[in-house]
């Protein structure tokens, strides 16, 4: 009884090791292991690291639980940018409910390519009547 127990604790902290690795933008199937075989001490270590300024999400696991209920793959950015969208200067909303900007039209795709910002992020630029979110932009991705 006393390894079937060992195993299911073991296997929780390890899945919420993982888990939380991949909402923080770190390799999950690494945490997966870690969790399993340090229990609650590599779980505490995952719940205190900072989130990496360069998300390390290359496996699987860490993309599978990003990217599960959502689209998987992002529509593509080859399509040609407005003039008026690109020589604009930009404002968003970041996670901390902060007016970041003026940054340029293509600071703003790669932070939505890095996932930094989303379909919900509010944005403006000079022209704009209101913040808006980006998905309620026509064409903007």
């Amino acid at each position: 009884m006393q390894i079937i127990l060992s195993l299911f604790f073991s296997l929780l902290f390890g899945a919420l090791s993982a888990y939380i690795a991949a909402k923080r933008q770190r390799r999950a199937l690494l945490w997966l292991f870690l969790g399993f075989l340090g229990g609650i001490f590599a779980l505490l270590v995952v719940l205190l690291l900072p989130t990496p300024k360069d998300p390390v999400m290359d496996d699987t696991l860490s993309n599978w639980i990003n990217t599960k209920g959502k689209k998987a793959v992002k529509p593509s950015l080859a399509v040609e940018v407005p003039k008026e969208w690109a020589s604009k200067e930009w404002y968003y909303v970041d996670a901390e409910r902060k007016a970041i900007g003026p940054v340029g039209f293509s600071k703003i795709e790669a932070l939505y390519d890095e996932a930094s910002i989303t379909e919900e992020t509010l944005v403006w630029y000079e022209g704009l009547p209101n913040w808006k979110k980006i998905e309620e932009i026509d064409g903007l991705f």
